[in-house]
Formats: structure tokens, C-alpha cells, sequence
């Protein structure tokens, strides 16, 4: 009998055990469990909803070309300063949008020219700089002078030949006072001239330092550097001998 109760009380004691280890481990490993189901059921991980990776948002800076200019498509008018944007782009604050970044120096050979601006014949503003690239033969002068009238025959023919850019600053008229659009329409039909211009514009620019003597007359380079400068008589061949060492002919 003895040997059945022991046998009975370690059975007994056995199943016992068996669930009070059930019951403790049910209290130890349900509420990870119950963490373990609610991290994976909807909430964010830290990478999106489900476990799934947010993408990065989408770069619009300047560098998301892939390099320091902005897009074509940008047109604002903020304080963008890229100085490589595309010609689309109308920022008053780029560098591109305001010229060149060159600074003029003086009114001399060896000097950078400064920015000369002034209306033409059809009352379009001519500015110096947009003739960047271009060997630019630009001469001052009164409609009475006869070395400005001279000037005049022959500087529509040093265009044709060379694809120089040329301009006449008609400073006055045929009775000395200050010409107007029509005298400069009247000159640059007389002539064949491409471009004349009157009245020049306000600004940092002294038309007295440019007109000094009139007639004056400049040979630019493609850069806009002074290349050479004459005032009185200009002969035509020595400025087509300055033209063609300036395009390498």
C-alpha cells in the first residue's frame, strides 16, 4: 500500500508540477508575446506602416540636377543665385541674369570696356556687353564731322566681310543740337548702317569719357576688352588690319 500512495502522491505531484510550470510560464511569456503581435500588426517600425521603407523625399534643391545649376523650368524671381542657370531662367539675383560678371575698367586700349548702353534707330536698347563673342567696332561722333561722315561709307562693308558687330553714337545732329531717333533712322538709312544710336542711356557709364574727342572710335575684343582706339581720322584699312588679327586671319 505504501508503495501505491508514494506512487500515487509522486504522480499526483508530477501533474501538479507540471501545471504550475504551465501556469508560470503563461505569465511570463504572454504579455512578450501580446508586444511581439503588436509590433507587427499596423504600427511604424521606423521605416513605415507594415514594416515597408518610406522612399526619401524627392531633392528640389539646386543639386538635384546632379550639379550646382538649376532647371530650365525655373523661373522664379526670388534670391536664387545660381550662376550656371539655363536661359529660362529670369532670377533678377543670378549673376547670368545681370551680365556678364565683368567689370569695366576704363576707356583706353588694355581696358575692360564698360557696359555701353543707348537706344537705335528703332528705339531698341543696344548694350555693349550682349555683343560678348563678337569683335565689336563701336565709334562716336557728330553728323557735321566729315571723319564721322567717312567713317560712315565704310563700315557697313568691314561687317559684311568679317561678321564684325558695328554701331555709329550719333551724338548730334546736322545743326549740332542732340540727335533723336529719327536722326538716327535718317543716318542709318543714308549709310546702310546696322546699328545706330543716339542719346546715350544714364548710368556709371560718362558718355563725355567715351565721346571725349569725337570722332572716337574703339576696336573691342570678343571678350570685351579695348583692343584699340583712334580719335580724328580713322582709315578703313587700319581697322580691318585689327579686325583680322583679332579673328587670327
Amino acid at each position: 500500500m505504501s508503495s501505491r500512495w508514494l506512487d500515487g502522491r509522486s504522480n499526483v505531484t508530477g501533474g501538479g508540477c507540471r501545471e504550475e510550470l504551465s501556469r508560470a510560464l503563461a505569465v511570463l511569456f504572454l504579455p512578450l508575446l501580446a508586444m511581439a503581435t503588436s509590433a507587427g500588426c499596423g504600427s511604424d517600425d521606423g521605416f513605415g506602416a507594415d514594416g515597408e521603407r518610406v522612399p526619401p523625399p524627392v531633392d528640389t534643391g539646386p543639386f538635384g540636377t546632379g550639379g550646382t545649376s538649376d532647371s530650365a523650368a525655373d523661373s522664379g524671381t526670388g534670391t536664387d543665385t545660381g550662376s550656371t542657370d539655363s536661359g529660362t531662367d529670369t532670377d533678377s539675383a543670378d549673376t547670368a541674369d545681370t551680365g556678364l560678371g565683368i567689370e569695366g575698367t576704363g576707356y583706353g586700349a588694355g581696358d575692360v570696356a564698360y557696359n555701353f548702353k543707348a537706344p537705335d534707330q528703332n528705339d531698341d536698347i543696344w548694350a555693349l556687353y550682349g555683343q560678348y563673342g563678337s569683335v565689336t567696332l563701336l565709334v562716336f561722333g557728330d553728323a557735321t564731322n566729315v571723319n564721322f561722315q567717312d567713317i560712315a561709307a565704310w563700315l557697313p562693308g568691314l561687317r559684311a566681310d568679317y561678321g564684325v558687330s558695328t554701331a555709329m553714337v550719333l551724338l548730334t545732329d546736322n545743326s549740332s543740337t542732340q540727335a533723336d531717333v529719327d536722326d538716327a533712322g535718317a543716318w542709318a538709312s543714308q549709310y546702310g548702317l546696322s546699328t545706330v544710336l543716339y542719346r546715350p542711356l544714364d548710368g556709371s557709364v560718362s558718355t563725355q569719357e567715351w565721346a571725349s574727342r569725337p570722332p572716337m572710335f574703339y576696336v573691342i575684343d570678343q571678350g570685351l576688352n579695348i583692343d584699340w582706339t583712334n580719335q580724328g581720322y580713322t582709315g578703313e584699312g587700319q581697322v580691318e588690319d585689327k579686325v583680322m588679327d583679332l579673328l587670327g586671319i
